[in-house]
């Protein structure tokens, strides 16, 4: 029929980008904390993973939030994601990313808290 389904394109990696994102910004505090996963990926200008790349990553937190695991890791293949929860008391907190090569990167969340009601 003609239409055109998929379009490649091969070339040499020009341009690098670090794509940060939350699972979700608002943590919801209940009986215990809440956790959010954060992702990070590594892409070329076509979109397409640096599947090569293990570059470090530096976290550090601020405000009521703190994160699970260790603050400084790998990426794995251009790849990785790590844990944020909610600590103590607190309206809100930052969690800020560090890489040599790519930059720097700050998420900010907002906490809620939901009284729950026991029988």
């Amino acid at each position: 029929d003609g239409n055109e389904v998929k379009t490649v394109t091969r070339g040499q990696r020009r341009e690098h980008k670090m794509v940060v994102k939350p699972q979700k910004n608002i943590l919801t505090v209940e009986e215990t904390y809440d956790v959010a996963m954060i992702s990070i990926q590594l892409l070329d200008e076509h979109e397409d993973v640096l599947s090569y790349s293990t570059e470090p990553v530096l976290l550090k937190t601020e405000g009521a939030v703190e994160i699970l695991g260790p603050k400084l890791f790998s990426l794995s293949g251009g790849q990785g994601a790590f844990y944020v929860r909610t600590k103590g008391l607190g309206n809100g907190g930052k969690v800020f990313l560090h890489t040599e090569n790519y930059g720097d990167r700050e998420i900010e969340f907002t906490i809620e808290y939901k009284m729950v009601r026991k029988l």
